[in-house]
């Protein structure tokens, strides 16, 4: 009877123990922001193209009528826009069949750094010249500009990036950007205005189509930062990272990448599956020298196998999530069909790594206008810490091997009226117990008089 209704606590004992083996929790005490490098900045303008360069209106007016050079400017430009008359657009460009060099066109195309940074200023170091701050970057909405990034051949160096030593907005990076009204262009993102920005870590490469903050003109925005860090015990590295839900930077190594990161397994990820789908990915995505470009015309065979693995990745966590509960209440069996079709699912397993750093932003924004510049359009951005130090949170052990036995040994002395030490104690006196028999035998043999020598006397 005792048996019988230890026996469901037991049960749940060894499911926590098999399942739930690590815990996330706030860190004991505050940590300062000094010790974080600063969130490294990407900045995008919603105008691909000056207008000095292509006229959107004009063209797209006369798309049946295009000049090889016309052409040529519209199949980079379609990589990265969004034009009403796309299909149409994309029938007229069939008629010239030169290739183009996508990054090298949209480069010609873009804003030129010199005209699009007005000044710049990070803490109490003020530049004319934003070069010294910023550099040009590939991402998926093309041609962007990025702050304290780290370029590819330094993440295994001793380089650091850029930190701060103090909060609020003398502390901080300040960017005044302007573009001139005669040469804007919104055609791009149906009539959109603007720059999208993103927050990441150095190490990263910022994904400009999934993450961003709108940043609009005639405005002030204030971005207050907030970081989220996770750093993982010692003794959380003897699991399996399926259990633990991360990767340590040893474990996973990427094709393209020199360090794990969750963002760069998904790009690569990514990747992979438009080659298989379309045999060719787009111009933004990791690749070797032999992959081939995906041009205008295949661009909606990348695009439909990104969104199919988008639904598939849901799909998996959907199922697994469900089988997990159903194991938990002993509705299934891990022979059960649905774990084997759960194997079949193929899966990206990008797992965030044990130590990740994030940055949250608290955006404010005000009508920022300069009336004795009517030719160009302006917008201010300050970004800076919110405050001096910042929570962090642990990932632990929650059921070390220590734990999980002296919580069984807890269990068995309330159902059964003994504990774990009963049993070894029992266990005990069953090997003296044996040990003095076979002594006991032994001694009786010793012991037995020769029939030769009782016959002599």
């Amino acid at each position: 009877m005792r048996i019988t209704s230890g026996n469901p606590v037991m049960r749940k004992e060894s499911f926590a123990h098999k399942n739930r083996p690590v815990m996330i929790s706030i860190a004991k005490s505050l940590s300062p922001t000094f010790e974080i490098p600063f969130p490294a900045v990407t900045i995008c303008s919603e105008e691909k193209a000056v207008k000095s360069e292509i006229d959107f209106a004009k063209v797209l007016r006369n798309s049946e009528n295009l000049t090889e050079e016309e052409s040529s400017k519209l199949k980079a430009l379609l990589q990265v826009c969004d034009f009403r008359d796309r299909e149409n657009l994309q029938d007229a460009l069939e008629v010239n069949q030169m290739e183009v060099d996508i990054v090298s066109t949209l480069e010609e195309l873009a804003n030129p750094m010199d005209d699009l940074f007005e000044r710049c200023r990070y803490g109490s170091f003020r530049f004319s010249d934003c070069k010294k701050l910023f550099s040009k970057v590939i991402t998926d909405e093309g041609i962007c500009y990025t702050f304290n990034m780290l370029d590819r051949k330094d993440l295994f160096k001793d380089v650091y990036p850029h930190r701060v030593h103090g909060t609020g907005y003398e502390s901080g990076l300040y960017i005044e950007l302007k573009k001139k009204k005669s040469n804007m262009n919104p055609g791009c993102k149906r009539g959109v205005r603007g720059f999208r920005l993103t927050l990441h870590t150095p190490i990263e490469l910022p994904l400009m189509s999934k993450d961003f903050l709108y940043i609009p003109f005639q405005k002030l925005t204030s971005i207050a930062v907030n970081p989220h860090m996770i750093y993982s015990s010692k003794d959380v590295k003897d699991y399996d990272p399926s259990s633990r839900q991360c990767y340590f930077s040893n474990e996973r190594n990427l094709t393209f990448f020199k360090t794990y990161t969750k963002s760069g397994c998904a790009l690569e990820c990514l990747s992979k599956h438009v080659l298989s789908s379309c045999g060719c990915v787009k111009f933004s995505m990791p690749r070797d020298n032999l992959t081939q470009i995906c041009d205008y015309s295949m661009l909606e065979c990348a695009y439909e196998a990104e969104r199919n693995l988008t639904t598939r990745d849901l799909e998996r966590k959907l199922l697994q999530k469900q089988l997990k509960r159903a194991l938990k209440h002993g509705e299934i069996t891990k022979k059960d069909e649905g774990f084997k079709r759960l194997k079949k699912m193929e899966s990206c397993n990008c797992l965030t790594t044990c130590t990740s750093l994030k940055y949250e932003p608290e955006i404010s924004q005000t009508d920022f206008i300069i009336s004795d510049d009517p030719e160009h359009e302006v917008t201010v951005i300050n970004i800076y810490f919110k405050h001096a130090h910042y929570t962090r949170l642990k990932r632990y052990e929650v059921y070390a091997l220590s734990d999980f036995l002296s919580s069984t040994g807890g269990i068995f002395g309330l159902f059964l009226g003994c504990s774990v030490l009963s049993f070894i104690e029992i266990f005990y006196h069953i090997i003296t117990y044996c040990i003095r028999k076979v002594k006991r035998k032994t001694n009786e043999v010793n012991i037995t008089p020769n029939i030769g020598d009782i016959t002599r006397f």
